[in-house]
């Protein structure tokens, strides 16, 4: 928001960045593995589980458009991301378990008056494909070995949707 030349109509109380976004993802991931931002600056609030937790619930984002449609195979896929839609803006940021390990990507599109559905989602793909493609490059180039996602667990609490919804 330092640029007076392109105006997205920002609401300082609703607000952040494709980089800030992606720290903050990536900062839930290494949290889980017991280090990373999230224990260095709130040690007393935040456990690995509880991170753990987070990812949990994001994984329960079943919208298969935007990022989650480039990768190559999106239901034997490891992914998780969060979405969001304004009337001018579409973004995504997504936590992939890829051909070389897991990657942070997280894209935002503006345009002003509106955003249209089959350009943003068009563009995210691709965005989404190039990236994995990126990725499966390296391993066959003899990069990293992807290793094994981690299997993300219910928080004790949990109760599915289906619990809520009444039967017809």
């Amino acid at each position: 928001n330092q640029r007076d030349d392109w105006n997205t109509n920002p609401d300082s109380n609703l607000q952040s960045t494709p980089t800030e976004m992606g720290r903050i993802l990536t900062a839930i991931y290494e949290c889980t593995l017991g280090k990373g931002l999230l224990l260095e600056v709130y040690p007393d609030d935040f456990t690995p589980a509880e991170c753990e937790y987070m990812l949990f619930y994001l994984s329960h984002d079943h919208f298969q458009e935007l990022l989650w449609a480039g990768v190559p195979r999106p239901r034997a896929t490891w992914f998780l991301h969060k979405h969001g839609f304004a009337y001018e803006s579409h973004s995504d940021v997504a936590l992939v378990w890829g051909p070389t390990g897991p990657y942070v990507l997280s894209v935002f599109l503006y345009r002003a008056g509106w955003m249209d559905w089959d350009t943003s989602n068009r563009t995210m793909q691709d965005v989404s494909r190039i990236t994995w493609n990126f990725f499966a490059l390296q391993a066959q180039q003899g990069g990293l070995e992807s290793g094994t996602p981690p299997e993300l667990t219910p928080p004790p609490v949990y109760a599915p949707v289906p619990n809520f919804v009444p039967a017809s």
